[in-house]
């Protein structure tokens, strides 16, 4: 059950992001940068062919096959964790595998990625809403995992530091 959840929010979010991008395709192609912050943030259009931070121009294919293994392999993660009701792993992994699939149905269909968030203040690299899902699902998979370990080592220590109780029982 909670597996069909989190399909669901996988194609929400593929939903959202292609919208935007339906969006910045139709208002901001071709056209000036739309202010948000004056020289903070603007909305400006950008075709990527790359993959993050531009590396690996023009290299579509090669970026699709590995996003396709990288993204089977969360799908995979998804259902097993699902199953054995790890929720917020899977939902972690949810984000991080709509973000992957947004900017995939880009390289296939348009043949590049579309982004439009443009951060000006430090002259970052502009990315998108599905950017934003893999990177906050990677960081929020980190600290979780970061947390999750220290609680289980916490656990696992007590338990070896627990006295065992052998006096026989009262008759």
């Amino acid at each position: 059950m909670i597996t069909f959840f989190a399909a669901g929010l996988i194609v929400l979010l593929i939903a959202v992001d292609q919208w935007i991008k339906v969006w910045a395709v139709n208002n901001l192609a071709g056209n000036a940068s739309i202010p948000l912050i004056p020289g903070v943030l603007q909305f400006s259009y950008v075709e990527n062919y790359g993959g993050a931070f531009g590396i690996f121009q023009g290299k579509t294919l090669v970026l699709a096959i590995i996003t396709v293994i990288f993204l089977g392999v969360l799908a995979g993660l998804v259902v097993f964790f699902g199953l054995k009701k790890r929720y917020v792993f899977m939902w972690i992994l949810a984000v991080i595998t709509g973000g992957g699939i947004g900017n995939l149905v880009d390289r296939f269909y348009r043949g590049f990625v579309v982004d439009y968030i443009d951060f000006c203040l430090i002259n970052y690299p502009v990315f998108n809403f599905a950017d934003c899902c893999i990177v906050v699902g990677t960081i929020v998979l980190m600290v979780y995992i970061f947390f999750t370990d220290r609680a289980a080592e916490k656990q696992k220590k007590a338990a070896l530091e627990k006295p065992e109780d052998n006096t026989p029982p009262e008759i």
